[in-house]
């Protein structure tokens, strides 16, 4: 049931935001205050996946925000295991020697379509590709991003956790796939000189 909270994680990438005179320098995660990944199952249950492992990069013309898998917590171990094996982030309970262990989650966007802060907050709605589980999705990610060299970052996006995986039920909960599984991540980013 826990296994739909990874593929959150991926998508917390997306809120990396750079200003102008800093678009060609490289970036980098100075500080993650937080990124979660909630989810609703039944009986209303409140799934909630958390770490701090968030890193950025530049590639070409694009951001990619990468989160590692293996550090999401629910604070529940049976949980957790039973995430990261559906997220793809561990080895699975099976004899398939072919099989590569997804252990991060990607987010990429286009540093031509941020909106950069220039004295005041800016937010904002940007297009980007979300890679879970081997798989890629475009997902919307809306942010607000302020300061000047060093950038503070709050951004959200929605995902269906079957678009990445399957279905997950554990001992008669399942987290539902009509509910979408929200990312939210607050991090700051700063150019590296």
């Amino acid at each position: 049931m826990s296994r739909h909270h990874l593929f959150a994680i991926a998508a917390t990438l997306a809120f990396t935001v750079i200003r102008p005179d800093v678009a060609d320098a490289a970036l980098s995660v100075k500080s993650v205050e937080s990124v979660s990944f909630d989810a609703v199952a039944t009986g209303g249950l409140k799934i909630t996946a958390k770490t701090s492992s968030l890193s950025a990069k530049e590639a070409g013309d694009d951001i990619r925000l990468t989160v590692d898998l293996t550090t999401l917590s629910t604070g529940i171990d049976i949980r957790d295991t039973h995430m990261k094996r559906a997220l793809g982030a561990v080895d699975k309970d099976n004899d398939d020697k072919a099989y590569e262990p997804h252990k991060t989650a990607e987010l990429r966007v286009a540093k031509a379509k941020l909106q950069f802060p220039s004295g005041a907050d800016t937010s904002g709605d940007v297009e980007g590709q979300f890679t879970l589980n081997g798989k890629t999705k475009p997902v919307t990610v809306h942010y607000t991003a302020s300061g000047g060299s060093k950038i503070s970052v709050d951004g959200s996006f929605a995902v269906t956790y079957t678009d990445f995986i399957e279905e997950q039920k554990y001992m008669g909960i399942r987290v539902k796939k009509e509910e979408p599984v929200t990312v939210h991540a607050k991090f700051g980013v700063k150019r590296d000189d």
